[in-house]
């Protein structure tokens, strides 16, 4: 391969990358705005999102933060690296669980919701 197919290869991936990474800027901004659940996103299989680590899509959702990311990661047995797409079904089935019971337990997820779509 020539240097300069070796360039335009590495431009290339580097527009792909760039195209992932600002859909999934994209969505973390809907889950935050309440446009998107993450438990939506979790479930969706999107295959722009399979190189998002969970840790990632946790902190994203109002009300967690990195400790309680890694908490709920902890009691699922579950790496703070994995990607979406490295996700097991048990593992799906814990978190999908437990964002349930998080977005009906807690007040601070329901009262900002409310307010982003009021």
């Amino acid at each position: 391969m020539s240097p300069r197919e070796q360039h335009a290869q590495r431009l290339a991936a580097l527009d792909v990358a760039n195209e992932r990474r600002s859909y999934r800027a994209n969505v973390k901004a809907k889950m935050v705005s309440g446009e998107r659940l993450p438990d939506e996103v979790l479930a969706c299989g999107d295959p722009m999102l399979v190189g998002m680590t969970i840790e990632q899509l946790l902190i994203a959702i109002p009300g967690i933060r990195k400790a309680r990311a890694r908490a709920l990661l902890s009691r699922g047995h579950i790496s703070a690296s994995v990607t979406l797409g490295e996700l097991t079904a048990r593992q799906q089935g814990f978190l999908l669980n437990e964002l349930r019971q998080f977005r009906e337990s807690s007040p601070n997820y329901q009262r900002f919701t409310q307010a982003v779509r009021a």
